[in-house]
């Protein structure tokens, strides 16, 4: 077997996405507890919300009812039960998400540089070529 290569790549790789799936853990404890709401302008009147309750992650992007400065944290001791969460977030619009589906999604992107797989040009294409088909139905679903 040959020798691996790129192997303090792999390994702070590893460790990167290893504690960025540790704290999205952490976070999904914690929104049993609190509300966690984050707020940000990327123009000068559309925003992304996304609101951590009740073990799912909530995202919206929608014109901004007051003028905000870039980032804004908000947290709430308060928490909406779980019916009238999907309730009030369905009524409005909001993308949700439990927080089981970004938690397998990050520990799948820590392991995946130790899978012994080759690809060639082709299959990375191919990939490519459906993530941004994916992409580009979020964008539209999210416009229209």
């Amino acid at each position: 077997m040959p020798p691996m290569k790129y192997r303090k790549l792999r390994i702070a790789w590893s460790v990167a996405w290893g504690i960025a799936c540790l704290l999205l853990i952490v976070f999904w404890v914690r929104s049993y507890w609190r509300l966690d709401r984050l707020h940000y302008q990327y123009s000068s009147s559309h925003c992304i919300r996304a609101a951590l309750n009740q073990g799912f992650v909530c995202f919206k992007m929608d014109e901004c009812a007051f003028p905000l400065n870039d980032w804004k944290w908000e947290v709430w001791k308060d928490f909406l039960p779980i019916d009238d969460l999907i309730q009030w977030f369905m009524s409005s619009q909001w993308f949700i998400v439990p927080f089981a589906f970004p938690a397998i999604l990050l520990s799948c992107v820590a392991t995946a540089p130790w899978l012994p797989i080759r690809f060639s040009l082709r299959t990375l294409l191919i990939a490519m070529t459906m993530v941004a088909v994916g992409l580009g139905l979020a964008v539209y679903s999210l416009r229209n």
